[in-house]
């Protein structure tokens, strides 16, 4: 039998792969546009930022949840 805790995991998993799979889409469309008008570096990693670290920051806190509730005792 499949806990709980397991099925949440997956199915959160699917989730933080399609907030990457929209982030990418969002960086790279975005990229185009801030190179057009001149966008500095600034604003450029900002984009990268978002795209890489949003993601990995839900999946380690995802891992660590899930880590807490597999813990658990149940009564």
């Amino acid at each position: 039998m499949v806990s709980y805790a397991t099925v949440v995991y997956f199915v959160s998993m699917f989730a933080i792969l399609f907030l990457y799979t929209l982030t990418w889409d969002l960086y790279a469309g975005f990229w185009v546009m801030a190179v057009n008008i001149g966008g500095d570096s600034t604003a450029l990693g900002y984009l990268y930022t978002i795209h890489e670290w949003l993601p990995a920051a839900f999946f380690l806190s995802l891992t660590f949840w899930y880590l807490v509730q597999a813990q658990r005792r149940t009564a």
